[in-house]
């Protein structure tokens, strides 16, 4: 009996240590409702539907206790046992997003959570292969396809500005842990979209790709690596 509740009161005290602090679920719905509901006007309504379809699915996982902080904590890496939380939130999203801006939006979150925990891993002197692994898995996951909305290829364009840039300042700071992780998962990126371009048929995917490519080589020439650029 005594056992019992002993384990018991351990139980809840765990929990209790990874509950968000104050305010922290009213920002995540804020945050979650933005990436989630469609943003045109034309779109509103569906929008305003899909949301009450998966509302209580999300609320359910996000606001459990620990799931609100494993969403947004970029202490939360590979190696704590919240990541699956986190990634469990991550492909609620990515099922949701029907519109073409929503998985840019989608796709723009899990790569700043990807990009954070980098950060923080290499900052506390943890090898990032893992996140790495996991990056590398998102510039790969297009299967030969570039947004076609405008919205969304700003949306895409600019998620990966930021991301090559945070790469790029993840490999300065730490030049022999963080540094040869990063140039293997850029160098390996550009040969993949030297790929796509050639395949591509489409000249507005060309383009876009062709841009993707040159904040490849840019980042790469930044690390001091011009004869790895994929040329």
């Amino acid at each position: 009996m005594f056992r019992l509740l002993r384990e018991k009161f351990a139980f809840l005290k765990l929990r209790r240590s990874f509950a968000p602090r104050s305010g922290f679920r009213v920002e995540l719905w804020r945050r979650l409702e933005a990436e989630i509901v469609p943003a045109p006007a034309a779109k509103r309504a569906f929008g305003r539907l899909a949301w009450a379809g998966v509302s209580t699915l999300v609320l359910a996982v996000a606001f459990g206790g620990s799931g609100a902080y494993a969403y947004t904590s970029s202490s939360v890496t590979p190696d704590n046992p919240l990541y699956q939380v986190k990634r469990g939130i991550e492909r609620i999203q990515e099922q949701v997003a029907i519109t073409s801006e929503a998985k840019a939006g989608a796709k723009a979150t899990r790569l700043a959570h990807r990009l954070a925990e980098a950060r923080k891993m290499a900052q506390n002197g943890v090898r990032i292969g893992k996140v790495m692994q996991e990056i590398d898995d998102e510039f790969g996951s297009d299967r030969n396809e570039t947004p076609s909305v405008p919205r969304a290829v700003k949306l895409a364009e600019r998620a990966d500005d930021d991301a090559v840039e945070a790469l790029a300042k993840i490999a300065a700071n730490d030049p022999v842990v963080a540094m040869p992780a990063v140039r293997r998962v850029i160098q390996k990126d550009v040969r993949r979209i030297e790929t796509r371009i050639a395949a591509a048929r489409d000249e507005k995917a060309k383009e876009f790709l062709k841009n993707r490519l040159a904040s490849r080589r840019a980042a790469l020439l930044r690390m001091g690596e011009g004869e790895g650029s994929g040329e």
